[in-house]
């Protein structure tokens, strides 16, 4: 049995053990006396009303902290009890006085919230009420559901005060009353259903009925799912039958006339041919002739959560509908609140369970009170530290204080949470063998009705695989940072040589093979020198300030640079350029993209191999093919081939390389807005198409 529901049993248990007689006060006041003690309220009362009285009310108990005080005689109007005389439940949390600005008595009171239920009389009319009034929040769930178990006794009680002779038939009836719903908080529902079928058919003089509650189907729908019924639609030959169901609650899905009627009108219903009113389709024969059928809707609040159903035979009395009828109802209405209440509550629970669950697998949790204690940790907080459960509980987090932060940074967590408000960051705590492990934190105060914080939830996730490889990547990248340096510094001081030597040439008498050599030795010297500044700053060249050049004369120029490379083995390249281009970038970008293309079809080509370039006009850009017959890029390869120190070709080959080239390429195409992809066998050619911007073609 859920913990929500022990306080119901013991209200039960107080009503039918009549433990008030032994302690020299009456019903009532031992009723308000038990709602203070058991909720806390400040005040509970049950007044008397009579609408014969120009709308003065008169209390008939009030309990103030646990005593009983005077009764006093108040007017009905603009108070939240009037409210109540039209309502089966009326609350307001904190906003009484807002809502009711001429109720003087709750000003003097200083009250702030309030909640109340009508009593009824035998005849179904209101004759009283019963509430509570506090300073603060209440609990709503418990302070409803005994006002409202109260209320059919309270009723009652106070109808024996104007009618002193129904004393003993009332009583008679709340100890049954009594016993049933005891019965109900022990969880006997199918018994205790019939049962108050046969208080309901004796109290109306009714023959024939049902109770039964609302319920949906998997789209949707509602039916009505019959709790007890009398056996009004079966014969003698399927006697059985009807037993077997009745055990454990039919299912009504053909009653449009009885359920759908009073869904609709929410009111009770009364039709003189039950034949009209339902539908049985489905259903065996009956062998009993009914003639007046009434419905009438148990709720909460305005929603429709059941139905009591009665029939008579014909030539029957009426049924009593001015009976004991409404003392019945609430009773079934409570019943069926707290059984609603019971599912939802076991539903909240799995919920909470399967979340809590979910939770524990994914995130490294813990709370603290509000002086950092630690109150509650999960199993992979357990885990990840190290500790046991009972090492954590009262310590603070200060046991698994790495060491790694400043105390500037954990004020400035204090500040932020201190001030009710939610921290993020990462911290870098200690295990118990004295590892370590990184977390993604998020800390969140928790705040009470009263606005203030009772402690801490954390909730991290584990992140010490991915600091780890952050940190391997800074490592990697500073040692590519210094490769990259001692390349420079390597290779500038020969670079310097030919370029010096290349001057002095350029002074003496050459014959014109030795200028063409040495201009296409100067040409390459100058392209070195600003490829060896690009490597430097890799992708940081300045985009902004965009040149333009010619894609003819710069690919004639590479050509140039690349005969001394092609005449040992013997390649013919073949240029079919099928327009001038103007580029839309600079000339240092346009000639570094296509020389490492270029390079590279000359340095992993064959003996007598070819290269072949094409250009073809696309939209605002142009394609520019480069395909070479050499040993092609492996499989395995492809996937990276754009990585920086990655080598596209075969790596264990005598053929020298930095891995940079095609990064660098696909770097500074992705920065003026071009493109770059590729296709090859792995064995005997590869095609690169590379993209460019073009302002114009000719």
């Amino acid at each position: 049995m859920s913990e929500g529901f022990n306080y119901l049993k013991k209200a039960i248990n107080f009503l039918a053990a009549r433990s008030w007689e032994t302690k020299n006060v009456s019903l009532l006041d031992a009723i308000t006396l038990y709602i203070v003690e058991n909720t806390g309220v400040e005040y509970a009362f049950i007044d008397l009303y009579d609408d014969q009285v120009d709308g003065a009310v008169s209390t008939l108990s009030i309990c103030h902290e646990g005593n009983i005080i005077e009764n006093i005689t108040y007017d009905l109007a603009g108070t939240p009890c009037e409210h109540v005389t039209n309502r089966s439940f009326c609350s307001h949390h904190l906003d009484v006085q807002q809502k009711f600005p001429n109720d003087q008595m709750l000003k003097d009171l200083r009250i702030a919230s309030y909640a109340g239920t009508p009593t009824y009389s035998n005849d179904g009319n209101v004759n009283g009420l019963i509430g509570i009034m506090h300073d603060g929040e209440f609990d709503e769930l418990k302070v409803s559901s005994l006002i409202q178990i109260f209320s059919p006794i309270t009723g009652a009680y106070i109808e024996t005060i104007a009618s002193s002779n129904l004393v003993t038939s009332y009583e008679n009836m709340l100890s049954k009353l009594s016993a049933l719903q005891l019965r109900h908080i022990s969880g006997t529902h199918r018994i205790l259903f019939n049962d108050f079928l046969d208080l309901i058919l004796s109290a109306t003089g009714s023959e024939y009925g049902l109770i039964g509650e609302v319920a949906f189907t998997p789209s949707g729908k509602p039916f009505l799912q019959v709790n007890a019924i009398t056996n009004i639609l079966w014969g003698v030959e399927t006697q059985e039958k009807f037993l077997e169901i009745n055990s454990v609650g039919q299912k009504l899905v053909n009653f449009k006339g009885m359920f759908d009627t009073c869904n609709m009108v929410n009111e009770i219903i009364i039709s003189d041919d039950v034949l009209a009113a339902s539908t049985v389709k489905k259903e065996p024969q009956r062998t009993v002739e009914l003639n007046e059928f009434v419905g009438i809707p148990l709720k909460n609040e305005d929603k429709i959560i059941g139905m009591i159903g009665l029939a008579k035979k014909p030539d029957h009395p009426e049924i009593q509908m001015k009976a004991k009828i409404e003392v019945f109802v609430h009773s079934i209405e409570v019943i069926l609140k707290s059984i609603n209440a019971q599912k939802n509550f076991q539903t909240l629970q799995k919920s909470e369970r399967q979340t809590s669950e979910a939770l524990d697998l994914h995130a490294i949790v813990s709370s603290t009170d509000r002086q950092g204690k630690i109150t509650y940790v999960n199993d992979m907080f357990c885990k990840i530290s190290g500790y046991s459960r009972d090492e954590l509980l009262g310590k603070t987090h200060s046991l698994i204080n790495s060491g790694e932060h400043s105390k500037k940074f954990y004020q400035e967590m204090y500040n932020v949470i201190t001030a009710g408000k939610t921290w993020v960051g990462e911290f870098k705590n200690r295990t118990k063998t004295d590892g370590y492990y990184w977390v993604r934190s998020t800390i969140h105060p928790l705040v009470s009705a009263k606005g203030k914080i009772d402690g801490y939830i954390s909730i991290r996730t584990d992140i010490t695989a991915e600091k780890e490889a952050y940190e391997e990547q800074l490592l990697e990248t500073l040692q590519k940072d210094t490769f990259i340096s001692n390349i420079s510094h390597e290779l500038r001081t020969p670079l310097n040589g030919i370029v010096g030597f290349a001057t002095m040439l350029d002074g003496t008498d050459l014959s014109s093979e030795q200028r063409e050599y040495l201009d296409n030795l100067e040409l390459s010297a100058d392209l070195l020198e600003r490829q060896l500044n690009q490597i430097v700053a890799l992708k940081n060249i300045d985009t902004s300030v965009r040149g333009t050049c010619y894609l003819d004369e710069t690919v004639g120029n590479i050509m140039k640079i690349l005969k001394p490379l092609m005449s040992p083995k013997n390649i013919s390249a073949t240029i079919n350029m099928d327009a001038k281009y103007l580029i839309d970038s600079d000339v240092d970008i346009v000639q570094s993209v296509l020389q490492n293309i270029l390079v590279n079809a000359v340095k992993y080509n064959k003996q007598d191999g070819t290269i072949t370039l094409s250009t073809q006009a696309k939209g605002p850009s142009v394609e520019i093919s480069i395909k070479d017959s050499g040993v092609g890029i492996p499989e395995a390869n492809k996937a990276n081939i754009f990585k920086r120190f990655t080598r596209g070709r075969h790596s264990n080959s005598n053929i020298p390389g930095t891995g940079l080239g095609l990064a660098i390429v696909k770097e500074r195409l992705d920065a003026i807005g071009g493109a770059i992809s590729f296709s090859s066998d792995g064995k005997s050619f590869t095609e690169f198409q590379i993209t460019l911007p073009i302002l114009k073609m000719s």
